[in-house]
């Protein structure tokens, strides 16, 4: 005996089929928040711990402090409103270079974090930029350490207060795209280098072209 599929057996399993579905990008979305700290990112801390002489207490110390830094990129607070969120010029930026120079790992942590792939633009960003990042820190996981999240000017602090929540631009980023959540360098530092510069980064120590993670 043959089976008749009528108007509305074919409408349930449409429903049945898009319910399914929306479950399954539900249970994508659940995991995201847990996925930025629990995905292993030995292969880039271990690189990370040797490259600066660290101990595995210190290198486990900056590596935490990055994925909070990249939970914040992976689901930005809402009142940011799409605007870029700084990274502070200490070890945090420096073990996400190491992490980029894994590339695979990178990419595979950007998806299993974020869903997307989070650039890492370098020379971008400002003052506003970081205390953005300061303020939302602090309302997410509590007063930041001032050995990886340095206090940001009064008066970068006063610019994001008085924009906040209104939807306003950055007053002096640049590179920003509001397409998706890319980190940016916090501008002036204290000239222990970033891609190109004292470190080395991209090019530099082992990156593009070196004998780094990656093949490159």
């Amino acid at each position: 005996m043959s089976t008749i599929w009528g108007p509305g057996t074919l409408i349930l399993a449409s429903w049945a089929t898009i319910a399914a579905w929306g479950g399954h990008l539900l249970n994508k979305r659940q995991k995201r928040p847990r996925a930025v700290f629990a995905h292993d990112l030995s292969l880039a801390t271990e690189r990370f711990r040797r490259r600066h002489d660290l101990d595995a207490a210190g290198a486990a110390f900056w590596e935490r402090e990055f994925r909070r830094y990249f939970g914040l990129l992976a689901a930005p607070p809402s009142w940011t409103a799409k605007q870029p969120l700084g990274a502070p010029d200490t070890l945090v930026d420096d073990y996400w270079h190491e992490l980029v120079l894994c590339t695979a790992l990178y990419a595979a942590y950007c998806q299993a974090s974020a869903g997307r792939f989070i650039h890492h633009h370098v020379g971008a960003g400002s003052a506003e930029a970081y205390a953005r990042t300061w303020i939302a820190y602090k309302e997410c996981y509590g007063t930041p350490d001032p050995l990886a999240w340095p206090a940001p000017s009064l008066l970068a602090m006063a610019w994001v207060d008085k924009t906040r929540g209104g939807g306003a631009t950055d007053s002096s980023s640049t590179g920003w795209d509001g397409g998706d959540s890319q980190g940016h360098h916090h501008g002036g530092g204290d000239g222990h280098g970033h891609c190109g510069g004292g470190h080395g980064g991209c090019g530099g120590h082992g990156g593009c072209g070196g004998g780094s993670c990656g093949g490159h």
